[in-house]
């Protein structure tokens, strides 16, 4: 209902239209593959959910599971990467079941651990996840990470995740009425997106402009912007972007009193929110319907419509209810399966803490047995040694006995050429002596020479003696050396 102001949108009363339109702008948003490296356009985008339908909770939790799995596998292999990557993965499944602390919890590991090994395109699109998953429970945070992930990425940002940073920074600007600024944000997202080419994109953020400037009572202008949008969601078969642009042209046109026009848009919007499904939108447009007819006195078309609006609404609160059931249910099957791995990983460190037990073991057992081995060869080695010192020992003692035995000869045999020898010696030189006086009779030189001749026999005889000891000595001394 337009109410009496000529410029209904500048109202805070109006404010629950325009933040219809941000949230189906969010819903593009949030279609982007976040984990996409390439310069995707809209839609192809809007074709691509971040991980599965949510109309799939068991999908869900079969990929937490082997998300899990792989954490797991990546963190026992010191795979940082990997990690990185699961972690960003697991995030994304936790956002869509809208368990937002969990998801936060994983994207910001996952940017830290990008961050570490420095990756910082990676980190910017972690940022940039977590900025999407705040926009949706903190708008001020949500804003912090945009910025961080523009900054981090200011040159490696794929272009679709630059163009959305901005449009989501002009949503989140836009949200607090900081009109300029979120119009600033849109011109640098519409920048980007011209240069790329990107059409859904530049339709998308002339929706965006549009309906600031619808806001800020330049119609005509946005009536402009408006237009190129529904052209380009349209082409691109965005039709929620389409309903959006549809319900507020069909009002612009109404303000300015173009009833053919308005008519023929608010018409379309109807069609549109029909085909999507949008009852939301359907609530907005049979009261809208219902306050036209009722201002042209045609109370039977405005009540079938407000009876539309009656059951658009009770559509509504089913389909809110049938989501909340699916949220709930899905939580349950998901904290009930991460008991069920939480019990696993128990499983898992309790059998990892036995294996270790069991290889400490083993090293004490082989350390015990090297020792044992080192210690048995010692006293081998010191036995031999031993035995070896033994045999020495006894073969300097019988050296030294046979040291001291030919010692004890060789005194003999200077005891003997003392007084053996030397005694036979001076006999003959005194018999000499005695044969040299010339006074001798016959008889006494007779005498003396028998006697020098047997001192000489006797001489011989001590020699011969000699000789043999000395033979003896000999071969008994080379037998010891040998």
């Amino acid at each position: 209902m337009l109410g009496n102001s000529t410029n209904p949108y500048a109202a805070r009363k109006t404010a629950p239209l325009r933040y219809i339109r941000l949230m189906l702008c969010l819903g593009v948003v949030l279609s982007l593959p976040i984990q996409a490296m390439s310069g995707a356009n809209t839609s192809e985008a809007n074709t691509t959910a971040i991980v599965g339908t949510p109309d799939d909770p068991q999908q869900y939790l079969q990929m937490d599971s082997l998300l899990q799995k792989e954490l797991l596998h990546a963190q026992q292999n010191h795979l940082y990467l990997e990690q990185a990557q699961v972690l960003s993965k697991l995030g994304n499944l936790y956002s869509t079941l809208y368990k937002y602390p969990e998801a936060i919890r994983y994207l910001q590991q996952a940017y830290e651990l990008f961050l570490r090994q420095g990756h910082h395109t990676q980190a910017a699109l972690a940022q940039y996840q977590i900025g999407l998953v705040y926009y949706k429970t903190n708008y001020k945070e949500g804003k912090a990470c945009f910025q961080r992930a523009l900054q981090l990425g200011a040159d490696s940002l794929p272009v679709v995740e630059k163009i959305s940073s901005y449009n989501t920074l002009g949503m989140i600007e836009d949200r607090d009425f900081h009109f300029p600024e979120a119009l600033a944000y849109y011109q640098k997202a519409l920048e980007i997106a011209v240069q790329a080419g990107n059409d859904g994109w530049i339709g998308t953020i002339h929706g965006n402009m549009g309906q600031i400037l619808v806001q800020m009572g330049q119609t005509e202008k946005a009536l402009s912007y408006l237009q190129k949008d529904l052209k380009a969601s349209l082409q691109h078969q965005d039709f929620l972007s389409a309903l959006a642009a549809c319900f507020s042209i069909s009002r612009i046109y109404r303000q300015r009193g173009d009833r053919a026009n308005a008519f023929l848009s608010l018409r379309q919007a109807e069609e549109l929110a029909l085909k999507t499904h949008s009852f939301l939108m359907l609530k907005l447009i049979y009261k809208e319907w219902a306050d036209i007819y009722e201002k042209q006195q045609q109370p039977e078309q405005a009540l079938a419509y407000l009876h539309k609006y009656m059951q658009a609404n009770d559509s509504l609160d089913k389909e809110n209810q049938e989501v909340t059931i699916i949220r709930t249910q899905s939580a349950f099957d998901l904290q009930k399966k991460e008991n069920q791995l939480q019990l696993v990983r128990m499983e898992y460190e309790r059998k990892e803490q036995i294996a270790r037990f069991i290889l400490i073991a083993l090293g004490l057992l082989l350390f015990c047995s090297v020792l044992g081995l080192l210690l048995y060869q010692k006293n081998k080695i010191n036995r031999l040694l031993n035995l070896q010192t033994m045999n020495l020992e006894k073969e300097v003692l019988l050296r030294t006995q046979k040291l001291q035995s030919y010692n004890d000869q060789l005194r003999e045999f200077a005891f003997f050429n003392s007084h053996g020898v030397r005694s036979v010696v001076a006999r003959m030189l005194g018999l000499g002596q005695l044969l040299e006086l010339g006074d001798l009779t016959e008889q006494e030189q007779r005498l003396y020479i028998e006697k020098l001749i047997e001192s000489a026999r006797q001489m011989d005889q001590e020699l011969t003696k000699i000789n043999i000891f000395l033979e003896e000595l000999t071969v008994s001394h080379h037998l010891d050396q040998s």
